[in-house]
């Protein structure tokens, strides 16, 4: 099961850690529920509403398939805005 954690574009931002998730929504589900400061947005990996240019969720895999130690970069997903 992978990691996820949701990046801002701010290159000084901290990191929000979703932790490990079964897939991408559940994620940032997590992240909505649990983002502090709120961001007075909701966001959706589901391709609706208004494109977030702020924030993107990232997946992390252990490496070597789970044998190996620490995590490798797998791949960015898009956030889409969503009304609250």
């Amino acid at each position: 099961m992978p990691f996820y954690q949701v990046r801002s574009i701010d290159p000084d931002a901290v990191y929000h850690h979703c932790g490990q998730q079964p897939d991408c929504e559940a994620a940032i589900q997590h992240f909505n529920s649990n983002a502090v400061p709120p961001l007075g947005k909701t966001l959706t990996t589901i391709p609706t509403g208004t494109p977030c240019v702020d924030y993107m969720l990232i997946e992390l895999e252990r490496k070597a398939g789970g044998t190996g130690v620490g995590l490798d970069y797998v791949k960015s997903i898009p956030l889409f805005e969503t009304t609250p």
